[in-house]
């Protein structure tokens, strides 16, 4: 993995393994930052990203990467994301792709299969 090049990149780094904290919240964030969270909240502005967007973003990713392994269960990866059950993180997953977790998993398998 590059090394971050950006704010938003460093900020998406530090955040990644405290994912399963459900209270990962901005004064959180910008406590483990060293900075106030008016000021993240500037520096993620002029990114262009509000700090929820920014957990959305990161979680749908890490999503999106722990379900290409079908043996990880879907109430592991809501857990592993902070979810505090799996309906919360399936009501996600649906706003963030259109999908739900067991459809764009079925579609992801499918289309990673030998032809």
């Amino acid at each position: 993995m590059p090394p971050p090049t950006t704010f938003v990149d460093s900020l998406q780094e530090i955040i990644l393994p405290l994912l399963h904290d459900p209270d990962l919240s901005i004064n959180y964030a910008a406590s483990i930052t060293g900075m106030s969270t008016r000021t993240l909240q500037r520096y993620l502005a002029q990114s262009g990203i509000t700090y929820a967007q920014l957990i959305d973003q990161i979680r749908f990713d890490r999503a999106r990467e722990l379900m290409q392994d079908a043996n990880v269960q879907l109430g592991a990866i809501a857990e592993a994301l902070g979810y505090a059950n799996q309906s919360y993180f399936t009501r996600a997953f649906k706003c963030w792709s259109g999908f739900s977790p067991r459809e764009f998993r079925q579609t992801f398998i499918a289309w990673n299969q030998p032809h």
